[in-house]
């Protein structure tokens, strides 16, 4: 399914220690990465962030805890904390540091993230309004190296409408974030006006 294998092989060396840091939130997106993962040789360590920003946020770690005792695998539980400013932005650089944090006790360069192909639309939007160089109109990258870390997206070219059809095919079970539903955040705002216009 979206031609996971030929990805992995294409960015990842080949390693004694198989191991990838992935990011999950409980959402669609993440939760088919987890499964497509789950289907592979590699040892997965799970990384799920609380922003603590609506009560639900609880029940996104308990569906995790519980998979990861049915299926085997690792999970980190980070709770984030948050001053008054641009949260977007903040909760990005908490969690890509703890991502390099984790990868590092795990002794693994490897660190995949859900994104998908509405995700880099939004991104480019937003980097057009604001105005950008030539590398930030590309957008997001499915593979890019920052120092020893390789952060991987291997959903990137991969529509929203896709993922949502191969989790309910597969019974992937997922929880809704409803704060994505909200308009106070310029993502949002994009995703929910903008993209549907295009």
């Amino acid at each position: 399914m979206f031609q996971l294998e030929d990805f992995l092989k294409r960015y990842i060396k080949p390693l004694k220690n198989r191991r990838i840091v992935i990011s999950v939130s409980g959402g669609i997106d993440s939760m088919v990465l987890l499964f497509l993962m789950l289907q592979t040789d590699y040892e997965i360590i799970v990384v799920h962030f609380n922003h603590q920003k609506r009560p639900q946020s609880i029940l996104d770690y308990e569906l995790l805890k519980s998979l990861s005792l049915e299926k085997g695998f690792v999970l980190e539980y980070r709770l984030l904390s948050f001053d008054k400013g641009n949260f977007h932005h903040e909760a990005h650089q908490k969690r890509r540091q703890y991502l390099k944090e984790i990868a590092n006790q795990y002794e693994t360069p490897y660190i995949m993230t859900a994104h998908h192909l509405d995700d880099l639309l939004e991104s480019v939007l937003i980097k057009l309004t604001r105005g950008s160089n030539l590398l930030g109109y590309a957008g997001l990258q499915p593979y890019y190296q920052e120092t020893h870390f390789a952060f991987l997206k291997p959903l990137l070219y991969i529509e929203k409408n896709q993922l949502m059809d191969y989790a309910q095919t597969q019974k992937i079970p997922y929880l809704q974030d409803q704060s994505n539903q909200e308009d106070h955040y310029l993502r949002n705002r994009m995703r929910h006006d903008v993209v549907p216009l295009l």
